[in-house]
């Protein structure tokens, strides 16, 4: 965990770990899980893959059992980010289950069956909550990220083959993780007006807005002449306007949209815009 957060800039609230033999038991525990295979998969190697016939895991839709999904997720025979892939896919399939066959409800009863083999900051007393949390998560609205795209090839001095990253290419990929999903589908264009000798105050804005998912390409800072303070939705970014309200405390100062607006204070706003 360390690791991670020193090499991608960013904080972890929590952690959760299983061992293999947890990973197993909580499967089956489950009634096991389905997975759409894209392609087969075969190691001859090694024992990886002794749960499935020759082998192979067969292309198609698959219902595993807890040994078979371990299998599946631990071998690397066409590399590391394959693996990946397959792990994330061993995820999402969990809690597709857990959520379909209802066994979120029962969570607090798996957790109490099954804490020996898990290791995690998050106390016992947090267990109903995110249990209750969980229930109400939409899948369809969990986006999956890799870095696969930022990395290239490389040798150790060793001679092992490595994965290095593309600096530029990898912190993109992590900002547009830690954006928040419905402001990127608005893209809007948030202006912070400031008047002269605000410009730290402003900026410490613009760093709270990104700290809070609002990505740094639609932040912009523009001098004025200071004001009422509030937000203002010239574009009918409705989403957008209500969590700069809340981030804030500030409120809307045309809650009946763009057109509330007063007309000689558009072009004058629109051209200062323009201007950055």
């Amino acid at each position: 965990m360390a690791a991670v957060e020193h090499n991608f800039h960013i904080d972890i609230h929590h952690f959760v770990s299983i061992d293999w033999l947890g990973f197993v038991r909580l499967i089956d525990a489950i009634g096991g899980i389905d997975i759409d295979v894209p392609a087969p998969v075969s190691d001859y190697g090694t024992d990886v893959l002794d749960t499935f016939s020759g082998n192979t895991v067969p292309a198609g839709p698959q219902h595993m059992t807890g040994a078979q999904a371990l299998g599946y997720s631990r071998v690397r025979v066409d590399g590391d980010i394959k693996r990946i892939e397959r792990q994330q896919a061993v995820i999402r399939a969990v809690a597709a289950r857990a959520v379909s066959f209802g066994y979120i409800a029962r969570l607090p009863e798996l957790w109490d069956a099954y804490h020996d083999a898990i290791k995690t900051d998050v106390n016992t007393g947090q267990v109903p909550g995110y249990a209750l949390l969980a229930a109400d998560t939409n899948l369809a609205n969990i986006e999956s990220f890799s870095l696969a795209g930022a990395l290239y090839s490389g040798i150790a001095e060793d001679g092992a083959l490595i994965l290095l990253p593309n600096n530029d290419a990898m912190f993109d990929i992590i900002d547009l993780f830690l954006s928040d999903p419905r402001t990127r589908g608005e893209a809007p264009t948030v202006a912070i007006e400031y008047a002269a000798g605000q410009e730290t105050a402003a900026g410490a804005a613009r760093e709270h807005l990104l700290a809070y998912g609002v990505p740094a390409e639609y932040v912009q800072l523009l001098k004025g002449e200071g004001g009422t303070p509030g937000v203002f939705d010239f574009t009918g970014k409705s989403y957008t306007a209500a969590k700069l309200t809340s981030l804030f405390d500030l409120r809307l100062l045309n809650p009946d949209g763009p057109a509330s607006v007063m007309e000689r204070d558009v072009p004058e706003i629109f051209e200062r815009c323009r201007r950055l």
